[in-house]
Order: structure tokens, then sequence, then C-alpha cells
């Protein structure tokens, strides 16, 4: 999970996850819709030129939401994460 720098506007968007795959972004989105916040995939219709090779370490899919619901979207995101 991506750190939320202090200098961001809160009218910005935040980066909470960054995905081998806009299926795997898809699910994040999914998840964080679930529990009443926004997201956005903004790569989510950009083709991903080496998605034959599997997961490319320079192809990222990010899971983005508003700055001001970065806190809460950590939060359901490492509830998921518990075992």
């Amino acid at each position: 999970m991506a750190n939320k720098p202090d200098d961001i506007p809160e009218s910005a968007l935040a980066i909470v996850a960054s995905c081998a795959s806009s299926v795997e972004a898809a699910f994040i989105r999914s998840r964080l819709e679930a529990a009443g916040i926004p997201a956005c995939i903004p790569e989510e219709y950009t083709p991903q030129i080496l998605w034959c090779l599997g997961p490319s370490p320079i192809e990222r899919v990010t899971v983005r939401v508003d700055s001001k619901d970065y806190q809460a979207a950590t939060e359901v995101l490492s509830e998921d994460a518990q075992p």
C-alpha cells in the first residue's frame, strides 16, 4: 500500500493499491465500493501490452480514492489482509 504524502491537496486522488492486472485492481475497487468508498482505476482501459507474458513489473494498474477517503480505504484493505 502507498503512503499518502501530507502535501496532497484534499481534492486529489491517492493511490491505495498497485496491481499487476486490471482484474486484481477491479477486485480491490469492488471491495472498496462495497464499503462505501468510491474508487477508480485510471489505467482500466489502457491496453496492457505484455498481458500475454503474465504480470509485468513495468505495467502496473493503480486503484485510487479521494484523499479524504485514503485512511478509510487503507483500513478496509488491511482488514481484508488479516487471516
